[in-house]
């Protein structure tokens, strides 16, 4: 069973260093795929954004290698998203759609 499938909206937790101590980084997916719903909602993709509550930006950069939405991996619960100072991953995901 793969894990589940991230989709625009679902939560982001880590760590934001842009601050003068390291603080929590919690965030949303921000977009996803054009043409492709999970849930009703655009399924997230490699290189999506996602914006933290504090402001700063992430990037999604890890996905599936196997399964892919309109040309890019699919995001998945636990995937990596890193920005200039944020490194965190996804913490939320589709409860009844999984993805290798």
């Amino acid at each position: 069973m793969g894990q589940p499938c991230a989709h625009q909206e679902d939560i982001v937790m880590g760590i934001c260093y842009n601050h003068g101590s390291p603080e929590t980084y919690i965030g949303v997916i921000l977009g996803g795929a054009n043409n492709t719903k999970v849930n009703g909602l655009n399924m997230a993709q490699e290189s999506n954004v996602v914006v933290g509550f504090c402001g700063h930006i992430g990037i999604i950069v890890t996905s599936s290698n196997i399964v892919n939405a309109e040309s890019l991996g699919v995001a998945r619960q636990f995937d990596v998203v890193t920005g200039e100072g944020v490194v965190s991953n996804i913490m939320s995901g589709s409860n009844n759609v999984f993805i290798g």
